[in-house]
């Protein structure tokens, strides 16, 4: 799977114009893009983020192969956001379809290295619902602990226990 990095033209294509999206990352865009954690709202703040002098978020789309003469399909995107106390907290999503193939277990793992790799001893947060099982899942494979209630009502907190340079 590969981890294309977003830019502001794919958010754009991505918020206006998904045949756009599609040529651009050489992807067929699922059915049910964009996931529903996707809104119109988080593209726009992304792209306000992405367009700063210094941007303080990277996020990435999520392309995998079907096979070897099959040609790619997205399957979600993610990243991470850097708050003003340094805290980096990490948001993925998955298109429905590929729900439960462990595209996000993947994907998050390779976010979480490049995190402690240019960020070394940040602490790394997510936050998600107590009902959101197969996220707690990824985030739990990926030596992320349960901290505590989470900035928004209902939603829960987990910190990634790894501080070094090492996989989890």
């Amino acid at each position: 799977m590969d981890l294309v990095p977003a830019t502001v033209e794919l958010l754009t294509c991505d918020r206006f114009d998904r045949q756009s999206l599609g040529i651009t990352l050489n992807a067929r865009i699922p059915t049910s893009w964009p996931p529903d954690e996707v809104t119109p709202e988080v593209l726009e703040e992304f792209i306000e983020r992405l367009s700063e002098a210094i941007p303080r978020v990277e996020t990435y789309y999520w392309v995998a192969r079907e096979g070897e003469t099959i040609p790619r399909k997205l399957v979600g995107n993610g990243g991470y956001l850097v708050h003003d106390d340094g805290t980096l907290e990490i948001g993925y999503s998955v298109a429905r379809e590929h729900q439960g193939c462990g595209y996000a277990t993947e994907a998050v793992r390779g976010l979480v290295a490049r995190m402690l790799r240019e960020y070394p001893g940040r602490r790394i947060i997510a936050h998600t619902y107590p009902h959101r099982a197969a996220s707690i899942r990824v985030l739990e494979k990926n030596g992320f602990l349960l901290a505590g209630d989470g900035a928004e009502e209902g939603t829960k907190v987990y910190e990634c226990a790894l501080r070094s340079g090492r996989q989890p």
